[in-house]
């Protein structure tokens, strides 16, 4: 072939290599079918369970998961995004609506704030990991959020969670309250060593 020919081939073969897996990943309310693979990826995502008996613990994790995916999904308000490519689950989250911190702007008369959405659970497959999965799923639950009606958006996060506090700092959400946790009990004593849980907040529109 010709060195324009051989250098054309290059040039797509390069395009092809800077195409992000999220072309083709499909982002849509989670179907009753998929709980169980969804339920997996929570554990492996949210729980510590290794050792000896990991076998039997698992898999009471997975359907306790699935229970509690269901249970929430059935809420007003709720809903739960699963991330697919092709027949494989590469992310998911969950969106629900719960009282907003204390801020500057809460009302001064008393009256209780009314609830606001949260981003939660948010978890992406090891092998789908650095791909844009987790943002676009972000993206998508604010979208949704949009078209609730609703005005901003809030996700809470531990502070020493650094991977998952630069996803959200380059989504646009800032530190808008910060809440000492109660010490973690070690060998029946209080720890040392308080954790924090940021509050992020995102203004939309």
């Amino acid at each position: 072939p010709s060195a324009s020919r051989i250098l054309t081939i290059m040039r797509i073969s390069l395009l092809a290599t800077l195409i992000p897996v999220t072309a083709s990943l499909t982002i849509a309310s989670a179907q009753p079918k998929q709980l169980p693979a969804i339920a997996s990826l929570c554990v492996a995502t949210f729980e510590d369970i290794s050792g000896f008996a990991a076998a039997l613990q698992r898999p009471r994790a997975e359907q306790a998961w699935e229970a509690k995916l269901a249970g929430r999904s059935a809420i007003d308000g709720h809903f739960l995004l699963v991330a697919t490519a092709g027949d494989d689950v590469s992310g998911c989250c969950e969106v629900g609506l719960l009282p907003p911190p204390p801020l500057a702007d809460a009302p001064l008369d008393g009256r209780v704030p009314p609830d606001e959405p949260y981003i939660a659970n948010v978890a992406v497959a090891a092998a789908a990991r650095r791909q844009g999965v987790g943002r676009a799923l972000i993206d998508e639950a604010e979208r949704r959020v949009c078209e609730a009606g609703y005005a901003r958006l809030f996700v809470k996060v531990d502070r020493s969670n650094f991977e998952a506090r630069r996803l959200y700092d380059r989504a646009g959400f800032k530190i808008a309250f910060v809440r000492t946790k109660r010490a973690e009990m070690k060998f029946g004593l209080p720890s040392s060593k308080q954790a924090q849980e940021l509050f992020l907040l995102k203004s939309l529109g």
